[in-house]
């Protein structure tokens, strides 16, 4: 039975976890955290949405973000941030 799709946020907010797969590790060292951040900014740029509070982690990462137009959150993780890492 596949996962039912989740629903858009009302208000626009979003939680998002990035996970390394068994606990890898997705940053070995501090250039890898830098070059995330830098790219991050790129993105937000580019597209429109807020970051509101961030905590990389050498396994994962969690995100609150806030799209500014519904539906744009699709866009900004599929086309934009999954492509960083």
């Amino acid at each position: 039975m596949s996962r039912q799709a989740r629903k858009l946020s009302a208000t626009g907010y979003y939680h998002i976890v990035f996970r390394g797969i068994n606990h890898q590790s997705l940053f070995e060292g501090d250039s890898d955290f830098l070059y995330f951040i830098e790219s991050l900014q790129q993105i937000k740029a580019e597209m429109a949405f807020e970051i509101h509070a961030y905590c990389l982690m050498s396994n994962h990462v969690h995100f609150l973000l806030k799209e500014n137009k519904t539906g744009d959150i699709s866009q900004i993780m599929i086309n934009e941030i999954c492509n960083v890492l």
